[in-house]
């Protein structure tokens, strides 16, 4: 889809889920609709509605809203959920794009001549550029790229290059595009929210299946295991094997045999080597689809292959949904001594928990939440989303943890082997809830105990078997293969990758990124 503006230009070639289109003529505006809404959410009732007639009518006056009162109007929009983009043009010139919540995180702008331009190819960025100059990258973001393995909110490690944020209303500038607001709903008048209400939401938009489970042994997972039990098909778990093996993952491949035993359903341990040179496409297939998330990319890909199902479901970013990524139990032994996961002290650990639950209402602002959680972006998450609730908080971790990182594996691994993937823990009414459920400050030290009092199941920490832990990743011929590939075309960049980079799987993407744009692919 290619669409010209006064001052800018929309080039979508590659994103099937953006290729139905509309223009909707309202309040002397030009709305252009690339993709379509899934689902309208009805937030008093807990429910979605999935009709295609009763979306295209709420559509319009839904936008009529926003158009007559951008303020309000951004909470209304956020009833329609799924993989969209809308433009809002008036006499020939872009003036607003509201992405949505669901948006794939493949959609890029950047400057040109003038214009902005907005595209799901960044290789078209890449063109006239040349990949040897290390000014034709951003070092913060090679930095934070390294340090988190994926990029600032909004940014990309390629100078000049921006991703789009999901759930977002950008401003048309001659500077490019501004972020205006946050599209987020706002809480129904009267309505008490629990964390009864928050596992009852989970997965509430899954069809009727069947599902393979991607599945970790962690209560989240098995939560889902046994909670969407009837349409599970089949449940697979990675593990690495040696002399590259995590101790972690064995125990988890193990705990999880017994688990899906006692619930009587076929288990697929996924073993990944390390060593084995078949790995290479999917890193490259990876690095081509989205070069700025960097993790294990082959171990993903295998589990997809691996999958007996079209349709993959996976717990990932559960933890962030119950308690903001701090759930693990703080018993006795953690509330006195320093663990050796953690650089804060017992007391700095609680008083983040604390300083996290009683954010409820309030900006974000100094401190360690600032600090630690948001990364120094406190200000910039209170300005777009306002003090509601828990907002400010759920918005970063939205443009940040969850449409890069793990999140991006999953979805390079589903389009790899042509599947879907699945998030239940990310639902908009999971969204919703986990947003407006003020957290009692009696979950402080076992936030996650209530789910975890419901079922008996076997625990990887439980297991008592000696797994060793093997060589580390640094060391494997995935990574030697990815340095010595780039090292015979340009060992100046590598060099300079490596002054900016430390992260072993950080360096592999670039190392990658960079072979396959000096072989023109």
């Amino acid at each position: 889809m290619l669409m010209e503006f006064a001052n800018a230009r929309l080039e979508l070639t590659r994103l099937p889920e953006l290729e139905a289109s509309q223009t909707l003529h309202l309040a002397g505006a030009q709305v252009h609709l690339f993709g379509r809404p899934g689902w309208l959410v009805n937030y008093r009732e807990l429910a979605y509605e999935d009709d295609p007639q009763a979306i295209a009518a709420a559509l319009p006056e839904l936008l009529a809203g926003f158009l007559a009162e951008p303020d309000q109007g951004r909470h209304g929009l956020a009833r329609l959920s799924g993989a969209f983009l809308m433009l809002i043009a008036r006499e020939r010139r872009l003036e607003q794009v509201i992405t949505s919540d669901e948006l794939p995180n493949l959609v890029y702008w950047h400057l040109r001549q003038g214009q902005v331009v907005i595209t799901d190819h960044w290789q078209d960025f890449l063109r006239g550029r040349d990949p040897r100059d290390p000014a034709a990258y951003s070092a913060p973001n090679l930095r934070w790229f390294s340090a988190r393995k994926t990029c600032i909110p909004g940014q990309t490690w390629l100078s000049g290059l921006f991703r789009l944020r999901p759930a977002t209303v950008y401003r048309a500038a001659a500077e490019g595009l501004a972020e205006q607001a946050a599209v987020y709903p706002l809480r129904e008048p009267g309505q008490e929210l629990s964390g009864q209400e928050l596992y009852e939401v989970v997965g509430r938009r899954l069809g009727p299946g069947p599902f393979s489970l991607c599945y970790s042994t962690g209560i989240d997972s098995h939560h889902l295991l046994s909670s969407l039990a009837p349409r599970i098909k089949d449940v697979c778990t990675i593990y690495y094997r040696a002399p590259h093996q995590d101790q972690e993952r064995s125990k988890e491949a193990a705990a999880a045999l017994v688990n899906c035993l006692a619930a009587g359903k076929p288990y697929t341990p996924v073993a990944v080597d390390l060593a084995d040179p078949g790995q290479v496409p999917f890193t490259e297939h990876a690095v081509l689809t989205d070069p700025f998330a960097a993790h294990h990319s082959c171990s993903m890909y295998r589990l997809f292959a691996a999958a007996q199902s079209q349709q993959v479901v996976t717990g990932q970013n559960a933890d962030t949904m119950q308690f903001f990524a701090l759930t693990s139990r703080m018993g006795p032994k953690e509330l006195l001594f320093r663990s050796p996961a953690s650089r804060q002290s017992p007391a700095g650990r609680l008083y983040y928990r604390w300083s996290a639950a009683r954010s409820y209402g309030r900006p974000p602002l100094g401190g360690m939440l600032e600090r630690r959680m948001l990364l120094g972006l406190g200000a910039q998450m209170a300005r777009l989303t306002g003090p509601h609730g828990y907002w400010p908080i759920f918005y970063f971790k939205r443009i940040h943890n969850m449409t890069t990182g793990n999140t991006a594996l999953f979805k390079n691994a589903a389009r790899y082997w042509g599947k879907q993937v699945f998030f239940p823990y990310t639902e908009p009414l999971v969204f919703y809830v986990a947003a407006y459920y003020r957290r009692p400050l009696r979950l402080l030290l076992n936030p996650k105990g209530p789910l975890k009092a419901r079922y008996r199941y076997l625990r990887h920490s439980q297991i008592k078997l000696p797994f060793g832990q093997g060589r580390p990743f640094r060391e494997s011929p995935l990574f030697a293969q990815a340095a010595q590939g780039l090292d015979r075309l340009e060992p100046r960049l590598k060099a300079f990758f490596e002054t900016q980079a430390r992260e072993p799987m950080a360096l592999v993407v670039l190392y990658t990124f960079a072979r396959l744009a000096l072989e023109g692919r």
